[in-house]
């Protein structure tokens, strides 16, 4: 991983509600890129202070393996991204965890930079394998960030083949500490999840503390593969009509380059003299 210090914090004069996302993007740019592996898998853990991201991750390691720190009460633990590689059933996993958003002592829009640049930094242009998923905690009540996760997912993951909603992955923590969890869940899907769901994005149905984290992150990437888009009928139709033209195109000429015996016979019979 490289260094990130040498990069100049970006302008936060914006608020959250008002980010300036194309400045973000033409900053990105301007960055070098490497390469991962086409076969890994990356999981970007995103959230706001304290919503439990780095929790989630310490229970996908192994209880030996060194941990995520853990912060307590509304103070952002995780100020700097932290990746680890986790081989599992042939495949390697790399989850991120992130910065929090909605920190004290630090925006929205400054945040969201540092992750971008360093996704550039460490995965290049384009991530084909994997998603985001964010995590809430059940009481809280920020759509903003939502627009964010957006973001990161239009401008770092590919779009090619999977709807980009399909890469995020919706799920609440903290069902423990709130005696209304089911009913603020269903506030969440019906109003500020729904643009995200309807456009794809899988919804863990309770709390991750009562799901098993593996399943979790594989049930998700089972729904990014059987979310590949579907095709259009005007996309079948110009298919269609490709493939006559091209049909078409191959008749003429074989036609064109029949033998020309029987020009010659004709020629022969039409050209007979008098």
């Amino acid at each position: 991983m490289r260094d990130l210090s040498k990069y100049r914090p970006y302008n936060c004069n914006l608020a959250p509600d008002n980010l300036n996302l194309a400045g973000i993007a033409a900053k990105i740019k301007e960055q070098n890129k490497d390469t991962m592996k086409p076969s890994e898998i990356v999981i970007l853990v995103t959230g706001e202070v304290g919503a439990g991201k780095s929790t989630f991750i310490n229970r996908l390691l192994d209880p030996n393996s060194p941990q995520m720190p853990v912060g307590h009460g509304q103070a952002a633990c995780t100020t700097e991204l932290n990746s680890v590689r986790i081989n599992r059933n042939g495949v390697c996993w790399i989850v991120v965890d992130t910065p929090s958003f909605n920190q004290a002592d630090k925006c929205d829009q400054e945040i969201l930079l540092q992750i971008s640049t360093w996704l550039k930094d460490n995965f290049g242009d384009t991530i084909n394998h994997g998603g985001i998923a964010y995590l809430q905690d059940v009481s809280s009540n920020r759509p903003q960030i939502l627009d964010l996760i957006s973001f990161l997912g239009r401008k770092h993951f590919s779009k090619k083949v999977q709807p980009i909603y399909a890469r995020i992955l919706l799920a609440t923590t903290k069902w423990n500490k709130d005696p209304d969890a089911c009913s603020h869940q269903q506030e969440l899907e019906s109003m500020h999840w729904k643009n995200l769901i309807e456009g794809g994005s899988k919804v863990l149905d309770r709390g991750v503390d009562v799901h098993d984290p593996w399943e979790i992150l594989e049930d998700f990437l089972n729904h990014i593969d059987n979310s590949a888009k579907p095709q259009t009928a005007s996309q079948a139709r110009t298919q269609s009509s490709q493939k006559a033209a091209e049909a078409s195109k191959e008749l003429r000429h074989k036609r064109h380059k029949r033998p020309t015996v029987w020009r010659r016979v004709r020629n022969i019979f039409c050209h007979q003299p008098a």
